[in-house]
């Protein structure tokens, strides 16, 4: 008969010791550094993280694209590998501004220009990197490819052609 009595009280045991693991666990989950989340405060946090990402990834990628790219080259820089012979050559083919003996085989320069606007920017740069691109039998040399200028060089040279279109 005792033992029945202690059959019977094994599950009240049972009980209490269950409640009091799960008041440990309790205290273990409020005590601990992590922060346990409901799937939907998950859901809500991944979609903050994914804004905040978007956000800092446009802030890195404008703060990644040179400043050539965004306003263009240097038009002084540009107009000194217009005129040096050595580099662009320009006058030998264009009538460039301020330049003596100028060629005609290639068009005016400032009465090229004035038929493009800022959009067609790349159009222009294209031009003078490799002018093949728009006329396969051209005589223009493709400056680009065969190494004669760099690109930061013909950036500079097409903010200098696009500051012809003010004369």
């Amino acid at each position: 008969m005792h033992q029945a009595a202690g059959d019977a009280a094994q599950p009240a045991l049972k009980a209490k010791e269950h409640e009091s693991e799960m008041e440990i666990s309790e205290k273990a989950v409020q005590a601990s550094p992590v922060f346990i989340r409901t799937k939907k405060e998950r859901k809500e946090e991944t979609v903050k993280t994914s804004k905040n990402l978007a956000a800092l990834g446009l802030v890195l990628v404008f703060l990644a694209l040179p400043a050539a790219v965004l306003a263009g080259g240097n038009a002084d820089e540009g107009k000194k590998v217009v005129d040096a012979r050595n580099l662009g050559n320009c006058a030998a083919c264009h009538v460039v501004p301020g330049m003596e003996f100028p060629g005609d085989v290639g068009p005016d320069l400032v009465k090229a220009m004035q038929h493009y606007s800022e959009k067609d920017r790349d159009v222009v740069w294209q031009w003078v990197w490799d002018a093949r691109k728009f006329d396969p039998d051209t005589i223009m040399p493709p400056f680009g490819p065969n190494k004669i200028l760099t690109k930061e060089q013909v950036d500079e040279v097409v903010d200098y052609l696009y500051s012809l279109k003010k004369k």
